[in-house]
Protein backbone atom coordinates (compact mmCIF):
# COMPACT_ATOMS: atom_id res chain seq x y z
CA UNK A 1 0.00 0.00 0.00
CA UNK A 2 1.46 3.33 -1.33
CA UNK A 3 2.52 5.88 1.68
CA UNK A 4 0.14 8.83 1.66
CA UNK A 5 1.50 11.67 3.34
CA UNK A 6 -0.55 15.06 4.49
CA UNK A 7 0.89 16.96 1.34
CA UNK A 8 -1.42 14.51 -0.71
CA UNK A 9 -4.51 14.67 1.49
CA UNK A 10 -3.90 18.75 1.12
CA UNK A 11 -3.47 18.78 -2.36
CA UNK A 12 -6.20 16.15 -2.88
CA UNK A 13 -8.87 18.18 -0.79
CA UNK A 14 -7.30 21.25 -2.97
CA UNK A 15 -7.82 20.36 -6.22
CA UNK A 16 -11.88 19.39 -4.69
CA UNK A 17 -12.05 22.47 -3.98
CA UNK A 18 -11.03 23.88 -7.45
CA UNK A 19 -13.51 21.53 -9.13
CA UNK A 20 -16.62 22.15 -7.30
CA UNK A 21 -16.04 26.27 -7.57
CA UNK A 22 -16.24 25.39 -11.94
CA UNK A 23 -18.84 23.47 -11.21
CA UNK A 24 -20.61 26.33 -9.31
CA UNK A 25 -19.87 28.89 -12.08
CA UNK A 26 -21.14 26.47 -14.76
CA UNK A 27 -23.86 26.06 -12.82
CA UNK A 28 -24.28 29.71 -11.91
CA UNK A 29 -24.32 30.24 -15.57
CA UNK A 30 -26.87 27.82 -16.95
CA UNK A 31 -29.03 29.38 -14.57
CA UNK A 32 -27.93 32.96 -16.12
CA UNK A 33 -28.68 31.45 -19.41
CA UNK A 34 -32.09 29.92 -18.70
CA UNK A 35 -33.42 33.31 -16.81
CA UNK A 36 -32.21 35.18 -19.86
CA UNK A 37 -30.29 37.75 -17.55
CA UNK A 38 -26.66 36.83 -19.85
CA UNK A 39 -27.77 39.35 -22.76
CA UNK A 40 -27.01 42.05 -20.72
CA UNK A 41 -23.42 42.81 -22.89
CA UNK A 42 -24.79 41.48 -26.54
CA UNK A 43 -21.11 40.90 -27.98
CA UNK A 44 -20.19 38.50 -24.47
CA UNK A 45 -23.84 36.81 -25.22
CA UNK A 46 -23.27 34.45 -27.61
CA UNK A 47 -19.80 33.67 -26.65
CA UNK A 48 -21.12 32.50 -22.95
CA UNK A 49 -24.06 30.53 -25.22
CA UNK A 50 -21.75 28.82 -26.81
CA UNK A 51 -19.39 27.82 -23.74
CA UNK A 52 -22.87 26.64 -22.06
CA UNK A 53 -24.30 24.87 -24.91
CA UNK A 54 -20.83 23.15 -24.76
CA UNK A 55 -20.61 22.38 -21.34
CA UNK A 56 -24.58 21.03 -21.40
CA UNK A 57 -24.12 18.70 -24.09
CA UNK A 58 -20.77 16.91 -22.22
CA UNK A 59 -21.34 13.23 -21.93
CA UNK A 60 -20.10 11.93 -18.37
CA UNK A 61 -20.34 8.09 -18.07
CA UNK A 62 -21.82 7.80 -21.59
CA UNK A 63 -24.71 9.15 -21.08
CA UNK A 64 -25.92 12.96 -22.22
CA UNK A 65 -26.11 15.33 -19.42
CA UNK A 66 -28.85 17.23 -20.69
CA UNK A 67 -29.60 19.16 -23.90
CA UNK A 68 -29.74 23.04 -23.69
CA UNK A 69 -32.65 25.44 -24.80
CA UNK A 70 -30.93 27.38 -27.50
CA UNK A 71 -31.95 31.04 -27.63
CA UNK A 72 -31.02 32.62 -31.33
CA UNK A 73 -28.00 34.56 -32.07
CA UNK A 74 -28.15 38.40 -31.16
CA UNK A 75 -28.02 40.20 -34.42
CA UNK A 76 -25.80 43.22 -34.00
CA UNK A 77 -27.43 47.08 -34.50
CA UNK A 78 -24.21 47.84 -36.91
CA UNK A 79 -21.24 46.12 -38.17
CA UNK A 80 -17.84 46.19 -36.66
CA UNK A 81 -14.71 44.83 -38.12
CA UNK A 82 -14.21 43.72 -34.05
CA UNK A 83 -17.20 41.94 -33.90
CA UNK A 84 -16.87 38.31 -33.57
CA UNK A 85 -17.50 36.09 -36.22
CA UNK A 86 -20.33 34.41 -34.98
CA UNK A 87 -22.16 38.25 -34.60
CA UNK A 88 -20.93 39.29 -38.06
CA UNK A 89 -22.67 36.35 -39.82
CA UNK A 90 -26.07 36.71 -37.58
CA UNK A 91 -25.75 40.59 -38.60
CA UNK A 92 -25.18 39.72 -42.60
CA UNK A 93 -27.94 36.90 -42.87
CA UNK A 94 -30.15 39.39 -40.83
CA UNK A 95 -29.21 41.54 -43.74
CA UNK A 96 -29.92 38.96 -46.93
CA UNK A 97 -32.49 36.87 -45.36
CA UNK A 98 -30.69 34.10 -46.05
CA UNK A 99 -27.53 33.18 -48.28
CA UNK A 100 -25.37 30.58 -48.71
CA UNK A 101 -21.57 30.75 -47.44
CA UNK A 102 -20.00 32.34 -50.40
CA UNK A 103 -22.94 35.20 -50.55
CA UNK A 104 -21.98 35.54 -46.21
CA UNK A 105 -18.71 35.76 -47.37
CA UNK A 106 -19.13 38.56 -50.26
CA UNK A 107 -21.29 40.67 -48.03
CA UNK A 108 -18.88 40.47 -45.12
CA UNK A 109 -15.97 41.65 -48.35
CA UNK A 110 -17.92 44.17 -49.46
CA UNK A 111 -18.25 46.03 -45.67
CA UNK A 112 -14.62 44.77 -44.34
CA UNK A 113 -12.33 45.36 -48.11
CA UNK A 114 -9.28 44.56 -45.99
CA UNK A 115 -10.00 40.66 -45.82
CA UNK A 116 -8.85 38.12 -48.00
CA UNK A 117 -12.41 36.42 -49.73
CA UNK A 118 -10.69 32.92 -49.82
CA UNK A 119 -8.71 33.11 -46.16
CA UNK A 120 -12.57 33.77 -45.40
CA UNK A 121 -14.65 31.54 -47.08
CA UNK A 122 -12.48 28.71 -44.96
CA UNK A 123 -12.85 30.37 -42.12
CA UNK A 124 -16.76 30.91 -42.42
CA UNK A 125 -16.84 27.16 -43.22
CA UNK A 126 -15.79 26.23 -39.81
CA UNK A 127 -18.10 28.89 -38.09
CA UNK A 128 -21.16 28.05 -39.93
CA UNK A 129 -20.49 24.41 -39.12
CA UNK A 130 -20.17 25.20 -35.58
CA UNK A 131 -23.43 26.98 -35.74
CA UNK A 132 -25.31 24.89 -37.31
CA UNK A 133 -24.27 21.76 -35.17
CA UNK A 134 -25.41 24.29 -32.05
CA UNK A 135 -28.67 24.93 -33.55
CA UNK A 136 -27.55 28.22 -33.71
CA UNK A 137 -28.39 28.79 -37.63
CA UNK A 138 -31.05 27.40 -39.85
CA UNK A 139 -29.21 25.59 -42.49
CA UNK A 140 -31.39 23.47 -45.89
CA UNK A 141 -29.00 21.53 -48.34
CA UNK A 142 -29.35 22.58 -51.48
CA UNK A 143 -27.41 19.73 -53.77
CA UNK A 144 -23.90 20.14 -52.41
CA UNK A 145 -24.05 23.41 -50.23
CA UNK A 146 -26.00 24.83 -47.29
CA UNK A 147 -28.22 27.83 -47.58
CA UNK A 148 -28.24 29.35 -44.13
CA UNK A 149 -30.48 31.60 -41.97
CA UNK A 150 -31.06 33.22 -38.94
CA UNK A 151 -33.37 30.99 -36.40
CA UNK A 152 -36.12 33.81 -35.07
CA UNK A 153 -37.79 33.68 -31.52
CA UNK A 154 -41.52 33.19 -31.91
Amino acid sequence: MPNVTEKDIIDFLENKVVYHNREIQRIRDILSALSGSYIENTENANQSLENISAEMLRTENDRTVFRAVVKPLIVPDNYRSQLPMSLKISYVLDKINAGMKDDIANYIVSLQPDLQLDRLTKHLSTVLSELKSKSLLSAVKEGRKYRYSLIRQQ
